[in-house]
C-alpha cells in the first residue's frame, strides 16, 4: 500500500520505460526540517514536459463519470478544492475517494500540482514536480542535513527556511535552472502510460455534479442580498451557494454578479470560493464595462441573443449626445451583432 506522500522511492525500471535522462538527486527539507526528501534533477525541457503532458493530457477522459461506479479515485495531491467537495461530488456517482494511488481506478489532474522555485525559497513538500533555480547545496549546518549526506553522498537545497535556523552552512555547488520529479509523479505517469488509467481534470469533475445551476435573475438577487448583510451567517450561505454556479452560462447575469458582489466574494477565505473566482474569470469580468464584456464574448463565440438583448439595452441607455437642440440622431447596432437580436436566427444556427 503506498503512502500519500509524494515522496515515494524511485524505481530505475519506470524510469527506464519513461525514458527519463536524470542528471542526479538532491534532497529537500520538509515544513520542520526533521526530515529530508529526495527529488530527481532533469535537466532537458522536453523530458519534462512529456511528464507533465502525461500528468495533464491535452485530452482528458471522456467515459462518464457513472462508469466508475463503485471504483477509487486518486486526486492528484495540492489540489485548490476542499476534499470535502470532491468527495460529495464523486459520491454522486458512487466513486470512493482514496490516498493510495496504486490501488486508483482513476486519476484527478489539475494544474496546481506543480510550482516553479527560485532563489532559495523554500520548496513545497505537496508538489509533484516544478522547477528550482538558483539554489546552493549543502551537506552540513544541521544534523538531519549532515545525517543524509552521509547517507546518501547528495546534496540538500539551501532554502530559506535552512538559512534563517541555520547560519553555518558550507556551500558545496549551486543549481541553476533545473526541472524535478518527485518519485510519485513518475509512478503516476508510469500508470497512466503503461496501464491506461484515466486522467479527468478536476473541473470535470466538478462540472458533473448535479448541484451545479445556472445563474439566474432570482439567485443573483438573493447573492447580492446575502453578500450586502453584515451577517457573517449569511456570507457563509452566499459562499456555498456562488461554488454551485456554472460560470459558463447565462454570462448577463455573470456580468452583474461580478460589478455588484466581486469584492465581497474575493474577500472570502473559503477555499472552494477561491477557486470558484479564479476559474469564472470574474476578477477580469469585474475590469470590464458592458460593452467591453459584449466584444470579449462576441470575440469567443459565447455571446448569446438572452445575454446581448439583456445587456444592451443598458449600454444603448449610456449613450452620451450632446447639442440634441439642434440635432436629431439615430442609434443603430453593428450588423456584426444584429443576429443576437433573433431568437430564432440562433436556433437555426
Amino acid at each position: 500500500m503506498a503512502t500519500k506522500s509524494v515522496f515515494q522511492k524511485f524505481d530505475n525500471a519506470i524510469l527506464d520505460d519513461l525514458q527519463v535522462s536524470v542528471e542526479g538527486y538532491i534532497g529537500i527539507p520538509s515544513s520542520n526540517l526533521s526530515v529530508i526528501n529526495d527529488i530527481a534533477l532533469e535537466e532537458c525541457v522536453d523530458n519534462y514536459e512529456r511528464i507533465k503532458d502525461i500528468l495533464y493530457p491535452e485530452v482528458m477522459s471522456t467515459a462518464p463519470f457513472s462508469t466508475y461506479k463503485k471504483k477509487k479515485m486518486f486526486v492528484f495531491p495540492s489540489c485548490e478544492v476542499s476534499s470535502l467537495r470532491i468527495k460529495e461530488a464523486a459520491k454522486e456517482h458512487g466513486i470512493r475517494i482514496t490516498n493510495d494511488f496504486e490501488e486508483a481506478d482513476l486519476f484527478i489532474t489539475h494544474w496546481n500540482a506543480w510550482d516553479e522555485f527560485s532563489h532559495g525559497e523554500n520548496i513545497s513538500t505537496t508538489k509533484l514536480l516544478g522547477t528550482i533555480t538558483n539554489y546552493d547545496l549543502v551537506a552540513d549546518g544541521t544534523s538531519v542535513v549532515k545525517d543524509y549526506h552521509n547517507k546518501t553522498g547528495q546534496y540538500v537545497a539551501h532554502t530559506r527556511k535552512l538559512a534563517e535556523r541555520y547560519f553555518s552552512c558550507s556551500v558545496h555547488d549551486n543549481i541553476f535552472d533545473r526541472y524535478f520529479y518527485t518519485g510519485m509523479a513518475l509512478k503516476l505517469a508510469h500508470r497512466i502510460k503503461f496501464e491506461g488509467v484515466p486522467v479527468y481534470s478536476i473541473d470535470d469533475l466538478l462540472n458533473s455534479s448535479s448541484t451545479l445551476q445556472p445563474l439566474t435573475q432570482q439567485l443573483l438577487d438573493d447573492l447580492k442580498h446575502y453578500y450586502s448583510s453584515y451577517s457573517s451567517e449569511d456570507r457563509n450561505i452566499a459562499d456555498k451557494i456562488v461554488c454551485t454556479i456554472d460560470y459558463n452560462t447565462n454570462f448577463h447575469f455573470i456580468y452583474e454578479l461580478s460589478q455588484n458582489c466581486y469584492s465581497s466574494i474575493s474577500n472570502s477565505k473559503d477555499k472552494d470560493v477561491k477557486y470558484w473566482l479564479d476559474r469564472s474569470n470574474l476578477y477580469s469580468y469585474y475590469h470590464m464595462n458592458r460593452v467591453g464584456f459584449i466584444e470579449h464574448l462576441h470575440q469567443n463565440d459565447k455571446l448569446t441573443t438572452d445575454t446581448f438583448k439583456y445587456l444592451e439595452q443598458f449600454t444603448r441607455r449610456d449613450i452620451s449626445i450632446n447639442n440634441r437642440d439642434l440635432y436629431v440622431f439615430s442609434v443603430q447596432i453593428k450588423p456584426e451583432y444584429r443576429k443576437y437580436l433573433s431568437i430564432k436566427k440562433e436556433k437555426n444556427e
